[in-house]
């Protein structure tokens, strides 16, 4: 089924809808600063808002561009600010009760013309299952994408759903991808150290991960959706 689907960047993805080039631009859950980086690569005037304090001190130490430590629920910026903000793989780091609050803040930020892009990983995949045996994150992210389906229209925005895509990501090794999985969540730290955990991913790791010149390849369909004011 991955095979019919179209293969991009996030990045890439999201400039099949909307140029930023020149636009103000939040990343909301901006981790260690990659997705800001694109976006100043394409001449946006990008920021990340990030909730994870160490995540921030990374990026600052990278210069990953200007990325602050705050909520997605209480976002740091005056009315009105952004043409676009982003959630990428994010949104469903938000707890389930803070959905609305969090949307309501995306709507605050906005400019009445602005619009907010989503991305977000689908249960199934590759890499899904390979996160899955020391992070199950199917319930969270079903939350998320029932979320996305019902509050929008509270908030008077329209939600358009766009097409799927499948992002591939590289990793020259299986510790380079623990490394990474702990790298995002580093609650993840103490559970891939233990042997039977360490197993069962290897096994995924092996079956899933296809060999090229650039590393390890393993994919994750995406699910993404642009929302707009109603009234534009």
């Amino acid at each position: 089924m991955l095979r019919t689907l179209t293969y991009l960047s996030h990045l890439d993805a999201q400039k099949r809808d909307i140029d930023p080039s020149g636009l103000d631009v939040l990343d909301v859950g901006a981790g260690n600063g990659a997705f800001v980086r694109a976006l100043s690569s394409q001449s946006a005037r990008a920021v990340g808002i990030e909730i994870d304090e160490d995540a921030v001190a990374r990026a600052k130490e990278g210069s990953s561009g200007d990325i602050r430590l705050g909520s997605a629920q209480n976002l740091p910026f005056e009315t009105a600010k952004f043409d676009l903000l982003t959630y990428i793989f994010s949104f469903h780091h938000i707890p389930e009760e803070a959905h609305n609050s969090a949307l309501a803040e995306a709507v605050r930020v906005l400019r009445p013309d602005g619009r907010v892009f989503v991305a977000e990983p689908t249960v199934e995949g590759d890499m899904s299952k390979i996160v899955a045996v020391i992070d199950d994150e199917t319930a969270v992210r079903t939350a998320a994408l029932e979320a996305l389906s019902t509050l929008p229209q509270k908030l008077c925005l329209r939600c358009t759903i766009l097409p799927d895509y499948v992002l591939t990501r590289y990793y020259q090794s299986f510790d380079a991808l623990l490394a990474n999985l702990v790298a995002v969540d580093a609650a993840r730290s103490e559970k891939v150290i233990l042997p039977e955990n360490r197993d069962n991913m290897w096994r995924e790791f092996k079956q899933r991960g296809r060999l090229t010149n650039r590393g390890f390849a393993i994919d994750q369909p995406v699910r993404c959706m642009m929302l707009n004011s109603m009234h534009i």
